[in-house]
């Protein structure tokens, strides 16, 4: 989405330029706000946020800072985790593990382990919420010289007394860190696969789920005892969010279909006849990732067999396998094989929820010949979903013919916020940045937090250098709604973000959304 949006459009890195004092004869190659001018322009008024009268703008400027900020922002966050409101207090601790700095690192441990320096931090005995997101903020963070997060990341994983939340953000926060050379962590994780009475199996779960992330995240090795273990929690295992995770960690560890033939077996066989239909979906998603002919005959015959939510699921995985061999020449006949078969699926498929699926799997195939067919079936409908699916696979396959169809939905959906803000992302996807103005207009005029919010995504997502000035103004303006203040915050710290895929993003790839917590769930809303 940035890079179609910042590519080929021009900016300037000054102030000047931004709120619009000086013309373009200066301006620079992007339109991207520069680090530079985030630290003079935009983190001042973040800082000055923190002192707003009204928690939601505090809580906001929090992440926003987290977002945008570094070292130099530590203690202004440590300040915040002393504030009379728990939704601030945990702002401040999630910002900082976003700010990415070292120098996080000691008040977030204190805060996590609850002895007397996280209660001096505190002002008193830190309550378990604020304990788990400073276990993810480690991970995030990663560990420093002396090994101490994952040190203490190991021990109260392994602490059946602590509260499930602070145990399982700690756990996945593991999953996180970053360098691991002498797979004491994967060790570690293992340990807590195992099924006794230490391990509740949301730990389990989640212990599966980090075993795979590490492996990923330092191109660790994977042994063919690991994923022994692995495909035998997916088969036999007792419990269901178990099985789930060790179905989506096989996904993404097994990287070569003809390596490990038992593997896909399994998978086929949990596809086509498991028990559990989530089982059954993310076999699905997993068969696509490792990919191989056979892996593509199962996914195929889904797609064209299934008529529920299997066979969107099914679509689902075959596009991401077709995604795969868009550079891969010696399989062009099974692309182009698969590319007609998820086709055919979206065309006769009457529910449109099911049809939603199918829609977003011809935008992960990057199916560009799809496009006017997505597009009539958007003329056509009248499930406000599924318009707003069919608008972010326009998007996803940037089939331009339908950049003014859906300006003009955009232009005229005032009461319709969820469907603004997905054809806002399609547009953004194919790189149309005149949607900003009217975006900010609707934020402004929004008639309810549903609408604001959803605005809000739409321009934190595509919002570039000419959404600051007018996004600062509202956050800035006392006699506007406490809320639409609140979001300008949120959506300005989105755009700032230096990087193309949002922190937090890690904690949604292969994750295992029926076993989260309520600390996961607020986690993944502010994602």
């Amino acid at each position: 989405m940035k890079d179609n949006l910042y590519n080929q459009h021009t900016g300037s890195e000054t102030a000047d330029f931004f709120f619009g004092r000086r013309t373009r004869i200066a301006a620079k190659d992007t339109s991207r706000p520069t680090p530079e001018f985030i630290r003079l322009h935009l983190i001042p008024r973040f800082l000055e946020a923190l002192e707003a009268d009204q928690p939601d703008i505090r809580d906001s400027a929090c992440v926003a800072i987290g977002k945008v900020g570094g070292a130099a922002e530590v203690p202004y966050l440590v300040r915040m985790v002393r504030d009379k409101v728990k939704s601030v207090r945990e702002g401040a601790v999630i910002g900082l593990g976003l700010l990415q700095a070292q120098e996080a690192i000691p008040p977030l441990l204190a805060i996590l382990e609850a002895g007397k320096q996280g209660q001096r931090i505190r002002n008193r005995e830190p309550e378990y919420r604020l304990r788990a997101f400073a276990a993810t903020s480690l991970g995030i963070i990663g560990d420093n010289a002396d090994g101490e997060v994952k040190d203490l990341l190991k021990r109260i994983s392994a602490d059946s007394r602590v509260n499930r939340n602070i145990s399982v953000n700690c756990t996945i926060g593991l999953g996180l860190v970053q360098g691991d050379p002498s797979y004491l962590v994967v060790s570690h994780l293992e340990t807590l696969t195992a099924r006794n009475a230490r391990n509740n199996d949301w730990i389990r779960a989640h212990a599966v789920v980090a075993l795979g992330r590490i492996h990923e995240r330092n191109s660790l090795p994977v042994d063919e005892g690991t994923l022994k273990k692995i495909a035998y929690l997916a088969r036999r295992d007792r419990s269901n969010h178990v099985r789930r995770s060790a179905i989506i960690v096989l996904g993404s560890l097994v990287k070569d279909p003809d390596a490990y033939p038992k593997i896909i077996k399994l998978l086929r066989s949990v596809f086509v006849r498991g028990k559990d239909n989530q089982c059954r979906h993310f076999a699905a998603i997993s068969l696509g990732q490792i990919g191989g002919e056979s892996a593509f005959k199962t996914l195929r015959n889904g797609v064209l067999q299934e008529k529920n939510q299997r066979g969107a699921y099914a679509a689902l995985g075959l596009a991401i396998l077709c995604e795969k061999l868009l550079e891969d020449k010696t399989h062009l006949d099974r692309r182009l094989s698969g590319l007609n078969t998820l086709r055919s699926g979206f065309a006769k498929m009457k529910s449109p929820q099911v049809k939603g699926g199918m829609a977003i799997a011809l935008g992960i195939a990057r199916d560009y010949n799809a496009g006017q067919l997505l597009l009539s079936s958007m003329k056509k409908s009248q499930d406000i979903a599924l318009r707003g699916y069919l608008a972010i696979a326009l998007g996803m396959i940037n089939y331009t013919n339908s950049v003014e169809y859906l300006t003009h939905i955009l232009d005229t959906s005032t009461n319709l916020p969820l469907l603004k803000q997905q054809v806002a992302i399609g547009l953004g996807l194919m790189g149309t940045r005149e949607i900003i103005p009217p975006l900010i207009n609707s934020m402004k005029n929004a008639s309810s937090t549903y609408a604001m919010g959803s605005v809000t995504k739409a321009l934190g997502l595509i919002g570039d250098r000419t959404a600051i000035k007018p996004l600062v103004d509202l956050m800035t303006q006392l006699d506007a709604k406490v809320l639409t203040r609140s979001f300008a915050c949120v959506a300005l710290g989105t755009i700032g973000e230096e990087a193309a895929i949002p922190v937090l993003a890690t904690l949604a790839a292969n994750h295992n959304y029926l076993a989260s917590t309520e600390a996961l769930n607020e986690l993944m809303d502010i994602l």
